[in-house]
């Protein structure tokens, strides 16, 4: 068991040559840093990025350690509207009918 906060992490279903997997969503910053997003509570992430974002829960720290191997150096948790992309109803049918 572990200490560390759970955090709502934008993320999405993949498939790659290992089978399928998770991609969580990275954001780049106005300086092209690559940064991990992620909110404190479920009504935050729905709040942010609307109804059809699809989601994963991760503890903090297991998080920030997953997005720096991938990349990004730093992790935003709760960031600012105006920073983050909405998925729509048509972005979701359009998800399960690339994995079909």
């Amino acid at each position: 068991m572990t200490d560390e906060p759970l955090v709502f992490v934008p993320a999405h279903p993949r498939v790659t040559d290992y089978g399928k997997d998770i991609g969580v969503e990275l954001r780049g910053t106005d300086r092209g840093d690559l940064i991990g997003i992620a909110f404190s509570s479920l009504q935050r992430l729905v709040a942010a990025l609307g109804d059809y974002q699809p989601w994963v829960t991760m503890d903090r720290g297991k998080f920030t350690a997953f997005v720096g191997a991938a990349g990004a150096p730093f992790v935003c948790v709760d960031p600012a509207l105006e920073m983050v992309q909405r998925w729509s109803a048509a972005d979701v049918e359009r998800l399960g009918r690339d994995r079909a």
